[in-house]
């Protein structure tokens, strides 16, 4: 009879652990680290997720503006909502080890009154600080123009 409460026991223990919070997988790629920065900002509107992927002068950036509302307004210059994030395009190769700088190309599609709308985002993704992947600098829209 033991050995039966000793099982329920560990079914019980193993049903416990199974249940609790999944870790978050830490992104490790460019690719990985810049589409979790726009996913932290335009899907989880959650500025400390974005921080924790941005390079110190980013970060000084993104904390001047605090709240996710002036952020995609004033340092991204994409106001949408829960956009269809892709990463498309990534200067990153085989070699990657060997930079310390790649640049990443993001399509975003989303819908704004009812019509389908699509941009595009570079960023540049650094390991230079703390050798981990970073985003260094949200590049500005070349086709951007203030009318």
């Amino acid at each position: 009879m033991s050995w039966l409460k000793t099982a329920a026991l560990l079914m019980m223990t193993t049903v416990l652990f199974a249940c609790g919070e999944p870790e978050e997988k830490v992104p490790t790629d460019p690719e990985d680290v810049a589409l979790a920065f726009f996913t932290a900002i335009y899907v989880d509107d959650n500025v400390e997720k974005a921080l924790e992927v941005s390079g110190p002068d980013l970060q000084d950036l993104l904390s001047h503006y605090r709240n996710v509302t002036a952020i995609k307004r004033h340092v991204i210059g994409m106001e949408i909502e829960s956009p269809d994030i892709q990463v498309k395009n990534s200067s990153a190769d085989f070699f990657r080890k060997l930079t310390d700088d790649v640049e990443v190309e993001l399509h975003f599609s989303a819908y704004i009154d009812g019509r389908v709308y699509k941009d595009v985002r570079f960023v540049i993704v650094s390991q230079e600080f703390q050798g981990q992947w970073v985003v260094k600098k949200v590049v500005a829209d070349p086709f951007a123009s203030n009318g």
